[in-house]
């Protein structure tokens, strides 16, 4: 893992005759990671003294000024211990859940006026470990030498820090017992560093046929910032396995997912991994940050065991050339085993211009916001829920919302979704659907539960009843899901790639305009194939239609910007538009092939995205000038279909259970959103039972205007997505999608 290195900056202030400072905090930390702060004080302190972090924007950032009540996470600073005195020491904070940047904050005396302010730093899953404990082996014999390899994040370790070696399960989460089983300090001399080093530990006889963990333990106090993977003592200990290693393929798209299977594995090793490197073995100078996955298919650390045989899906990187798949033990860089993969670039077959599979030739997808399938059509279907009707016409052939107990849903109309916006982010939704239980959206301990989110429209006028008049006119899914629990751009990066690519709303895109503009926080971009760069490839023609670009807008709900093949290739101007284009390109003959359109959240704001008093009829109405446009042309009407669909589910609940995890990505599925198919050429008052999602609009593009046999261009989700296919009049569109 590759990190950067964070000068200490020192803020130095006067608040009540005292000055204080704190060190610079890592740039970016993972959630739960403890954020570790050096502070001063030009006077005595007091045990009530304490650290705050807060989210950006949420204090003013001058000192003397004061915080809300209210933090996103604290501590209190301790002056025994360590190297702690009455004016100088080091506090711990664990890192916020949620991710987003945020500041710490010196608050003197258990008030909340602002003695010293931290840079502001970033919370997500995508950072490397602050601290980091390294491969130990699986067993060590008795008056060994236990050799334990750690990493620290700039400024790195202190000059108390150390490791403890504690026997398993008398350490919590968090903090560990005094009186450890044995240690040894931390070391930052040569041939160590601050940032990385090896501290070398004596086994005791006492500890023969234990098993142990080793801790990263910091100042000299009982703060876990990191652990190891468990080991046994023992008289002798037996040759560690050698993995068989092998991949589904040998050759793999960019930004593709293949399979790795892995054989003859210690089913005592935990945290197993499998990870790309372009050179060398696998180290954190090398380190792919997306192209790894635990064996138990995930990135984040559970500490489960691997199966003795078994495989996960990864995902390839994102450029071409000959890279290696190692298998690596224990969470750490040691990686007996490899296998050889060629990346390449995607293939596609195009089609002559102007020319389709089908006798659809444009599309619109309209992506709004925020909305499960019951909140907008629990009650517009009929079919008793648990029935699993099999026929397509009509609300009778989709199930209503289940009941919960003791719960009356609130009525969702233009004022409540203006008044109440349920808690999205992956840790609400994925609590609240439990397990597929889907039973704590409204109660049950949940970040987010709350009985609001157990609310539906009734079609009457501003709630839903254009949605509803679709419904009944065009044709639908109820079997349409969100790619995976999270907030709007998490989802709507789906849209282009049918693959995660970060969590909830992490980042934002690097080039904010597309047209060398600049991004100022959290800034990320990829290189990774999507649909729209297959599409330029076999020029066919598509843009992203903005409302308020290029100047008032939100970039993160473009997932196309996050690609600088897109956001600063040759055809940025062309691709990226404002939304008032859409009517003159209609107007004009100039539709593009396929469009995607994007309103706008603020002040109210038309993608429906609930509160900041945002109207549902507001979305409707955008939705209805774009349908009621090509539905009146002469040259559109018969050859295009409009597509409308959220961009995730909102944080309300929906009462279908959702599928199993993904195969391909290995993220779960989220709840339902609505979907609906609007045109001449789709089947009328039609309700598909089709699981689709996303990555199914993907499929449908490649199918339609590529002439490749089968889709899965990008080898991503959709490769093996629902088809959108019954959606259609097949009389009409004159081809079966696959």
């Amino acid at each position: 893992m590759i990190f950067k290195a964070t000068a200490i900056l020192l803020w130095v202030t006067q608040v009540h005759a005292a000055t204080y400072s704190l060190s610079s905090v890592p740039s970016c930390i993972r959630p739960g990671d403890l954020a570790v702060v050096d502070w001063t004080s030009s006077a005595a302190v007091t045990t009530k003294d304490w650290v705050g972090i807060y989210a950006s924007g949420r204090c003013v950032t001058s000192v003397g000024a004061s915080c809300p009540s209210g933090s996103n996470a604290y501590s209190f600073v301790s002056i025994t211990g360590g190297s702690n005195t009455n004016t100088k020491g080091v506090t711990t904070v664990v890192a916020p859940s949620a991710p987003g940047t945020y500041n710490a904050f010196y608050l003197p005396n258990d008030l909340y006026v602002i003695g010293a302010v931290s840079n502001e730093f970033t919370v997500s899953t995508s950072c490397p470990p602050v601290y980091a404990l390294d491969t130990v082996p699986a067993c060590v014999t008795v008056g060994s030498t236990l050799s334990v390899p750690w990493r620290a994040v700039s400024p790195g370790a202190r000059s108390m820090d150390w490791i403890g070696i504690y026997a398993s399960g008398r350490c919590t989460s968090t903090t560990c017992p005094s009186g450890s089983d044995f240690w040894e300090r931390i070391q930052t001399s040569a041939p160590n560093s601050a940032t990385s080093g090896t501290t070398q530990l004596k086994v005791p006889s006492s500890a023969l046929s234990k098993t142990f963990n080793a801790y990263f333990l910091i100042n000299d106090l009982y703060n876990i910032a990191a652990v190891s993977s468990s080991f046994t003592v023992q008289s002798s200990c037996s040759p560690p396995l050698i993995p068989n290693l092998s991949a589904s393929t040998n050759s793999i798209v960019a930004g593709g997912f293949l399979t790795l299977s892995w054989s003859n594995v210690a089913t005592t090793d935990a945290d197993d991994w499998i990870t790309f490197t372009s050179s060398g073995v696998p180290s954190s100078s090398n380190f792919m940050e997306d192209s790894w996955q635990y064996t138990y298919g995930d990135t984040i650390k559970t500490g489960a065991h691997p199966p003795s045989t078994g495989s996960v899906s990864i995902k390839a990187p994102a450029t071409p050339g000959t890279f290696k798949a190692f298998y690596c033990f224990n969470g750490g860089y040691n990686c007996p085993s490899s296998v050889t993969i060629t990346v390449t670039a995607p293939k596609v077959t195009c089609r002559p211009s102007g020319e389709t599979a089908s006798k659809i030739k444009h599309i619109i997808t309209i992506i709004s916001e925020n909305h499960s399938f019951d909140s907008y059509f629990g009650r517009y279907c009929q079919a008793p829920f648990g029935s699993n009707p099999t026929c397509n016409q009509g609300r009778a052939c989709c199930e209503k919302a289940s009941t919960v107990s003791g719960v009356t849903p609130v009525l969702l109309n233009d004022a409540s979704n203006g008044a109440f916006d349920p808690c999205h982010s992956y840790d609400c939704e994925i609590c609240e659907i439990n397990g597929g239980l889907m039973d704590k959206f409204t109660s049950g301990g949940c970040p987010g539960s709350n009985v609001k989110n157990f609310a539906m429209a009734d079609g009457s006028p501003g709630s839903a009843d254009q949605y509803w008049g679709w419904a009944a006119n065009y044709a639908m899914s109820d079997r349409f899901y969100q790619s995976m629990p999270g907030a709007s751009s998490q989802g709507e990066m789906y849209f282009a790639r049918g693959a995660f690519v970060f969590l909830d709303n992490s980042f934002a895109p690097s080039t904010s305009t597309g047209l060398g503009g600049t991004c100022s926080s959290r800034c990320k971009s990829y290189n990774d194939p999507t649909i729209g760069d297959l599409l330029q490839t076999c020029n066919v023609p598509f843009k992203w239609y903005h409302f308020g670009w290029p100047s008032s807008y939100d970039p993160t709900d473009d997932p196309f910007l996050y690609y600088p093949s897109l956001a600063n290739g040759p055809n940025a101007k062309s691709i990226f538009q404002p939304f008032t284009q859409l009517s003159q390109d209609i107007a004009s003959g100039n539709l593009p092939a396929v469009s995607y359109v994007k309103g706008n959240y603020a002040n109210g704001g038309n993608t429906e995205h609930p509160g900041g008093g945002a109207k549902i009829s507001s979305g409707e109405n955008l939705n209805a000038g774009i349908i009621n446009q090509i539905l009146a042309s002469p040259l559109y009407k018969d050859n295009t279909i409009v597509f409308l669909v959220p961009d995730e589910s909102g944080g309300y609940r929906d009462s279908r259970k959702t599928p199993p995890r993904s195969s391909v990505d290995n993220k779960p599925y989220g709840p339902r959103t609505p979907f609906i198919a609007v045109g001449n050429l789709v089947n009328k008052n039609y309700v598909s039972h089709v699981m689709t999602e996303p990555a199914s609009l993907v499929r449908f593009i490649e199918s339609n205007w590529f002439a490749d046999a089968q889709p899965g261009q990008l080898k991503t989700r959709d490769a093996v997505a629902g088809s959108l296919n019954d959606l259609f009049d097949a009389n009409l569109v004159g081809f079966a999608f696959p």
